[in-house]
């Protein structure tokens, strides 16, 4: 797969993900916009998450930061643990 096969992608991500992650986020909480964003999560996880590409750091930061919907991924995790298990 050559570069050019994700250009719309890459622009998206010049924005930064936590500002992505972010309005991907808001995208999915409003109904009317959900087919939009999730055109366009998978288009991002699509680059990221390449079976012939081996997970480099940034992969993984990547998907911390749309897991957490664009906050820190300490702070999502430390968020997670408050709730009981039972």
């Amino acid at each position: 797969m050559s570069s050019n096969d994700h250009t719309p992608q890459l622009a998206v991500l010049k924005r930064g993900k936590r500002q992505v992650a972010t309005q991907l986020k808001n995208d999915f909480c409003r109904a009317a916009s959900s087919s939009s964003g999730a055109q366009q999560l998978d288009e991002i996880l699509n680059f990221f998450i390449d079976c012939d590409k081996p997970v480099e750091f940034e992969t993984t930061d990547w998907c911390r930061y749309l897991i957490s919907g664009g906050t820190q991924w300490t702070e999502f995790s430390d968020h997670g643990k408050v709730f009981p298990l039972s």
